[in-house]
């Protein structure tokens, strides 16, 4: 009861004082708060402190794995702050905040007219990346599994709804891939943009790969989208500066490479994309350290089934 108080009060009357006053000051605020929950939250930080520890192959207790941990508290509450004022965003307000790198790597790729996958994952200020590309005339689609309102109770289901109609503004179109894969499938042949996360945690069938020095289990969709429409797999990241802006980073593309076996393909390729992403994650694993404890304590809880590191 006492949670589902605290997250009504944040996403609903805490969201409309933030919308509110300047973002430097929100900023400020977040990152008080990230750092005050760090040391309060003991169980969330013993965990953070073990997934990051994993993602970096040091003891939990080594001070790199607490510096990280305590880094992505602030970096997460950041993020929910973000997310609270994403639906008021202007063009001019997007510019201001992110920077892309890599946008010739979107363009070549567009040239081929087979569609664009951005493949992003639940890494840094993720939900930025949509309107982004959106405000810069890219036509981009979100594709996501079914929302975990069942799982997670009443009060997210209102927290999803308010999102859904806050986001509506934003040029992004949302898709769900319960039930529109069709619908993805003509956004590629009209050579749109269909993003999609390499990391979720809903899916029917899973491919173990190497990361970090461990073996986790990742959804093969994305590879097996590109082999069927021949659209273009790009790598995409957002880094915080110090400052609070934003680098979006374009990778180049990962070509996929045909093996004997399709199963192989699939998997050989979802390896190149491991790579990249942990390449991110020793870079900058406080833009992560917050998801992993969130999928393992949703392991944990039963709302997911998957867990990210494989056992």
């Amino acid at each position: 009861m006492l949670k589902n108080i605290g997250l009504w009060l944040f996403w609903f009357p805490f969201r409309r004082i933030v919308q509110a006053i300047p973002r430097r000051v929100g900023y400020a605020i977040a990152s008080t708060g990230g750092f005050a929950i760090y040391y309060l939250a003991r169980d969330l930080r013993r965990t953070t402190c073990e997934e990051v520890g994993k993602c970096l192959g040091i003891s939990p207790a080594d001070p790199m794995a607490k510096t990280a941990a305590r880094q992505s508290f602030i970096m997460e509450v950041k993020r929910r702050f973000e997310d609270l004022i994403l639906g008021t965003l202007t063009k001019k307000d997007i510019e201001e905040m992110v920077k892309i790198e890599g946008i010739e790597n979107l363009d070549a790729a567009l040239l081929k007219g087979k569609g664009v996958i951005i493949l992003l994952s639940h890494f840094g200020s993720f939900l930025m990346i949509l309107p982004v590309l959106g405000f810069r005339g890219y036509k981009i689609n979100q594709l996501g599994g079914p929302p975990l309102i069942e799982q997670l109770g009443y009060v997210h289901k209102m927290i999803f709804e308010m999102r859904e109609k806050e986001y509506s503004v934003l040029p992004v179109n949302f898709l769900r891939s319960d039930f529109a894969l069709k619908d993805a499938h003509l956004a590629l042949k009209r050579n749109e943009l269909i993003a999609i996360a390499f990391d979720g945690r809903i899916g029917n069938s899973w491919v173990e790969t190497e990361f970090c020095g461990n073996k986790v289990n990742v959804a093969p969709g994305p590879v097996k989208f590109a082999m069927k429409t021949g659209a273009t797999i790009l790598p995409t990241f957002i880094v915080r500066n110090s400052d609070n802006t934003h680098r979006l980073i374009i990778e180049k593309a990962v070509s996929v490479e045909d093996q004997e076996a399709r199963e192989l393909t699939v998997k050989v390729n979802l390896q190149k994309i491991s790579n990249i992403f942990g390449e991110y994650i020793v870079k900058y694993p406080s833009h992560f350290g917050m998801i992993l404890t969130i999928i393992r304590k949703r392991i944990e809880k039963g709302i997911v089934k998957m867990p990210f590191f494989a056992q």
